[in-house]
């Protein structure tokens, strides 16, 4: 590959809210792809999961998303799927990213838990004809079954993949979600996004 090419990398999720999980995965891609730009792009609407009650609106995960990105280098938040509206697919992501950044190369990072579902996903054969994927790994053992995942989407989708081994921040969002209703959970977030959510009363009982 040539280093010639500015080397893109396209995060998603619902970020709802984003963590300190996501601020070390982010951090991790960026450092190991050497990404001169990273995407953080939260969804729309998810395909692979209904968002839970008292979610915040796209707009607030967004804002949210963008106060995270301040401690990312080369880190910024995109709207692309908050605009496009409906269902979140990364296949339309790719294909707007790739046509607003010309032949830049492009990096899909992706969870561990979702890289090795990836075979499932919409129209996965164009995902990997637009994008290289980077999947986040476990540094306890998790490489080999990535391993023999990127080994079946090469073969059988011609992917383009390459697993990057960090140490992740365990945080359930589910969990956390939870002790931001009861005024928990400061401890899980980047400084900005605890005190936008205490600003604007996210995840609360009565949320907006």
């Amino acid at each position: 590959m040539s280093g010639t090419r500015k080397r893109i990398g396209i995060y998603g999720g619902a970020f709802n809210p984003p963590h300190l999980g996501h601020l070390a995965a982010a951090r991790a891609a960026v450092d190991a792809l050497g990404l001169n730009c990273l995407l953080l792009v939260p969804s729309a609407l998810s395909p692979h999961k209904s968002e839970p009650p008292g979610t915040p609106s796209p707009e607030h995960r967004y804002n949210m998303t963008a106060l995270m990105a301040k401690g990312i280098s080369n880190a910024k938040p995109s709207r692309a799927e908050i605009e496009r509206g409906g269902v979140s697919y990364t296949a339309d992501t790719l294909a707007a990213v790739r046509e607003c950044e010309g032949d830049g190369e492009l990096w899909l990072v992706v969870g561990a838990d979702m890289f090795l579902s990836m075979h499932t996903w919409a129209r996965p054969a164009e995902i990997f004809r637009l994008a290289s994927v980077a999947a986040l790994a476990r540094v306890d053992g998790q490489r080999e079954e990535l391993e023999r995942q990127a080994d079946k989407l090469s073969r059988s989708l011609g992917a383009l993949t390459r697993i990057v081994e960090h140490e992740p921040v365990e945080v359930s969002s589910s969990g956390l979600r939870a002790a931001l209703k009861t005024g928990g959970g400061r401890e899980l977030l980047p400084p900005g996004v605890w005190e936008y959510i205490a600003e604007h009363g996210l995840y609360r009982e009565s949320v907006r």
